[in-house]
């Protein structure tokens, strides 16, 4: 973002300022696309994590998920 001002003479002698952002388009939509691929990349390795885990989850038995029950009294 850039500012940028005007001086401008009224009908009456005065001086009116105007002042202006500019948004720099380019810049903004580089850094979006920059954060927008880091989060696809955060994304994947999540992902990659989670496949990881259900691998453990697949390899225990019933018998272990029952020895790991509560019993209710």
């Amino acid at each position: 973002m850039s500012a940028e001002r005007e001086r401008i003479t009224l009908h009456n002698g005065n001086e009116w300022r105007i002042h202006y952002w500019r948004l720099e388009k380019n810049t903004i939509l580089r850094y979006s696309n920059t954060r927008k691929q880091k989060g696809i990349n955060k994304y994947k390795e999540t992902l990659k994590q989670k496949s990881r885990y259900e691998s453990i989850y697949s390899d225990i038995t019933p018998d272990m998920w029952s020895s790991r029950k509560t019993i209710d009294v």
